[in-house]
């Protein structure tokens, strides 16, 4: 009988922290939806742009975590590349809005880009740790 390979522990963990800050992401989106009602001054943009940056990456998230953990070979890079694009993307979005605030939001900014941080850095570590014992129980 074939004997059933397991996901690698790092893989595993990582597809779980994808897939938590996925479910984080929408919760952030509903806490800035309601901070930033009745609000539409020059933030309004920013705020909107990060808005979607938040609902399109917890989709996503969710999504490359539930085919990771399937053992899909085309997610691990996808999952990398993924991550490394939501890094970029908030270190934009922060920036331009530390620029936009001012002094008052230098704090909110860098506390922001702090979280965003907290949750992309760590599974794509993992991921890339991890990647050739993945290869080897990949369909």
């Amino acid at each position: 009988m074939e004997e059933k390979i397991s996901l690698p522990i790092k893989t595993k963990i990582a597809a779980w922290w994808m897939k938590q800050s996925g479910i984080l992401s929408f919760i952030l989106i509903g806490w800035l939806f309601v901070s930033m009602m009745g609000y539409m001054g020059p933030m309004f943009e920013v705020v909107g742009f990060f808005i979607i940056f938040l609902f399109i990456s917890g989709i996503l998230l969710i999504r490359f975590s539930s085919s990771l953990s399937k053992k899909r070979r085309g997610m691990l890079k996808a999952s990398l590349i993924l991550l490394l694009i939501l890094l970029i993307l908030a270190t934009l979005l922060s920036n331009e809005y530390r620029k936009e605030g001012g002094v008052a939001r230098e704090g909110y900014a860098f506390i922001m880009q702090l979280l965003l941080y907290l949750l992309y850095t760590p599974p794509l570590i993992l991921l890339l740790l991890d990647r050739k014992n993945f290869f080897k129980v990949a369909t």
